[in-house]
C-alpha cells in the first residue's frame, strides 16, 4: 500500500483513460503539466499540506486569468483523487475546497517602497538566484506582463531597443510570443530598468549573451520546465515577503508574486496614463482593469476625485 500522492493520482487517472477516453487524457495532462508540482511528492494522508498544495495550485491558475469554469475542473481533479483514495482506505477524509470566488480579492499590489525593499534585500543575499530574483521583481513591476510563465519564458533574442525614443535614448521592449491569451505581446520596458537594471546588472553578471539564453535564471537545472521554474521562483518570492513582513498587506490580504503585476498596473494609472491604454498595453481588458483595480487606486487619486465630485462644498472651502 502506497501513500505517495502521484502514485494514487495516476491510479486514479489510469481508471478515468479507460473509462472515459479523452476526458482522462486531458486529466493526465493537467495533472503532468500542473499538479504534479505541487502534490507529486505529498503524502496524501498529510492532509494540512494537501490543503496548502490545492490552494497554491489553484491561485496559480487563477494569477494566469483562467476562466471560473476553468479552475473548477482543475479543483474537482484532486478533489475526484481524493475521493478514489478514501474509497481505497488510503484516508479518512477529503481537503476543503478552495473558494473561487474569493481569489480575485487576494492579489492586492505593493506599494513602490515594498518593491524596493524587496528587490534591495534579495540582491544583499548575493547568491546567483537571488540576484536574478531582485531583477526579475524589478522587471515585472516595470512592465505590464504577467509574473510567471511569461517572464520566465523571455530570452536575450525576445529583447529589443527602439532608437531615439527621446533626447537620444534608446527604447527597450521585448516580444512575448506565447501569453494567456494567445496573441504575440510587444511589451514596453521601463527606461529605469533597462538603464539600471538591465544595462547595469544584468549583462554585467553575465556579458555576452547568447541569443537563446533566457534573460532570467539561465543556469537553473531543468531550465525548459516552465512550470518547475514557475513554482521556485513564486516560492522563493514568497518566502522573501513573508521574512520582511510584506506578503500580507494592512488588510490582511496575500500578495503572492502576480501581485507585481497589480503593481505595474496601478502604477501606471496613477501616473494619468488612460485605464484603455493601460487595458491595451497589459493584454487585457478595461473591464478586467475595473475588476480588479477598482477598490486599489492610489489614495491621491480618490482624494481628487472627492474633490472633483463635490465642487459645491470644496468650492466653498
Amino acid at each position: 500500500r502506497t501513500y505517495k500522492f502521484d502514485t494514487v493520482a495516476n491510479d486514479f487517472i489510469k481508471i478515468r483513460i479507460k473509462e472515459k477516453g479523452t476526458e482522462g487524457q486531458r486529466e493526465l495532462g493537467k495533472w503532468k503539466n500542473h499538479f504534479v508540482h505541487y502534490f507529486g511528492g505529498l503524502d496524501i494522508r498529510e492532509m494540512d499540506k494537501v490543503n496548502d498544495a490545492l490552494r497554491d495550485s489553484i491561485i496559480a491558475k487563477k494569477e494566469e486569468e483562467k476562466a471560473p469554469q476553468t479552475l473548477i475542473k482543475y479543483q474537482q481533479l484532486i478533489s475526484n483523487i481524493c475521493k478514489y483514495a478514501r474509497k481505497r482506505g488510503l484516508i479518512s477524509y477529503e481537503p476543503t475546497l478552495v473558494k473561487l470566488n474569493r481569489l480575485a480579492k487576494e492579489v492586492p499590489p505593493y506599494e513602490k517602497k515594498e518593491i524596493e525593499k524587496l528587490s534591495n534585500e534579495s540582491r544583499k543575499k548575493d547568491t546567483p538566484f537571488d540576484q536574478d530574483l531582485s531583477d526579475f521583481i524589478q522587471f515585472c513591476r516595470s512592465t505590464l506582463v504577467r509574473p510567471g510563465k511569461e517572464v520566465l519564458r523571455i530570452k536575450h533574442k525576445d529583447i529589443h531597443f527602439l532608437p531615439d525614443v527621446r533626447r537620444g535614448e534608446e527604447g527597450m521592449f521585448v516580444v512575448i510570443g506565447q501569453t494567456k491569451t494567445g496573441k504575440p505581446q510587444n511589451v514596453p520596458v521601463h527606461p529605469m530598468f533597462h538603464k539600471h537594471i538591465y544595462l547595469n546588472r544584468i549583462l554585467r553578471r553575465r556579458p555576452n549573451p547568447k541569443p537563446d539564453d533566457y534573460l532570467f535564471f539561465p543556469f537553473l537545472e531543468d531550465r525548459d520546465n516552465l512550470e518547475k521554474i514557475r513554482q521556485r521562483v513564486s516560492n522563493n518570492f514568497r518566502s522573501l515577503a513573508v521574512d520582511y513582513e510584506l506578503y500580507i498587506n494592512e488588510n490582511g490580504l496575500e500578495r503572492p508574486m502576480y501581485s507585481l503585476r497589480h503593481s505595474g498596473i496601478n502604477q501606471r494609472l496613477e501616473s494619468g496614463v488612460s485605464m484603455e491604454f493601460v487595458a491595451d498595453k497589459g493584454n487585457t481588458s478595461p473591464e478586467m482593469v475595473k475588476n480588479y483595480y477598482r477598490d486599489i487606486r492610489n489614495k491621491k487619486q480618490m482624494v481628487n476625485d472627492h474633490i472633483k465630485l463635490f465642487p459645491d462644498y470644496y468650492g466653498k472651502k
